[in-house]
């Protein structure tokens, strides 16, 4: 038998045991061993941060919200939610993120990637949480449920827009006359009144447009996408 010393485990084939070996990293490249589960570091800053996902230390705190993190370089990206840096900005719509991922998938809309496809329906996505949440209309689930009313949705967001009903909460405003609206789409349909049809903008120019998906191609003509 083929005993790993880190995590004691035991593998009756040679070749099993090695696999699992490279698993935690070369056994004696990474001289620091995490006692819990046996995976090694090559320092010991990266077996203290690595050690916290067994105890739930979380020392990063934020100073807005109270918010903690167990990795500095979250609390970092997290801060910029309060002072709206937004220090990654795209190139064809100069719409700017707080950090690298969220640039990249925003850059699949002017791209037109989808890499995430659902297997039963092969509808595809731009977002790997959005085919989850597709999923859902497969399946049947519905996660989210309103506590005022015990109705279920299958994501957070359709939650949130439906608690409105129930607090009387408006966080849309039109820009022109100020009337507030609960649900983004009944403020478009109000600005018609303002703008006519067309009331979505280009960033870049100020065109006006009746679709957003016709705005969205008029924005990768900016750029040659």
């Amino acid at each position: 038998a083929f005993q790993w010393s880190f995590c004691q485990k035991t593998f009756s084939q040679k070749n099993t045991y090695q696999n699992h070996v490279r698993s935690h990293g070369k056994e004696g490249d990474d001289p620091y061993p995490c006692t819990i589960c046996g995976k090694t570091f090559a320092v010991p800053a990266r077996l203290t941060r690595h050690f916290r996902t067994h105890t739930g230390e979380k020392p990063y705190q934020c100073e807005f919200c109270k918010k903690a993190f167990s990795v500095k370089e979250n609390l970092s990206v997290h801060r910029r939610i309060h002072t709206k840096e937004r220090p990654y900005k795209c190139d064809v719509c100069e719409r700017a993120f707080e950090h690298s991922g969220k640039l990249h998938r925003h850059m699949r809309i002017h791209t037109g990637e989808r890499p995430h496809k659902c297997q039963v329906c092969s509808k595809t996505f731009i977002q790997s949480g959005q085919l989850v949440i597709h999923m859902r209309t497969h399946t049947g689930e519905k996660p989210y449920v309103c506590k005022a009313c015990g109705k279920g949705f299958t994501c957070s967001k359709q939650l949130k827009v439906h608690t409105r009903t129930h607090t009387g909460e408006k966080p849309y405003s039109c820009d022109i006359c100020g009337k507030s609206f609960g649900y983004n789409h009944v403020l478009k349909l109000h600005q018609v009144a303002h703008y006519g049809e067309k009331v979505y903008k280009c960033t870049i120019c100020s065109e006006t447009f009746t679709s957003k998906k016709t705005m969205e191609v008029h924005i990768k003509s900016h750029r040659g996408y």
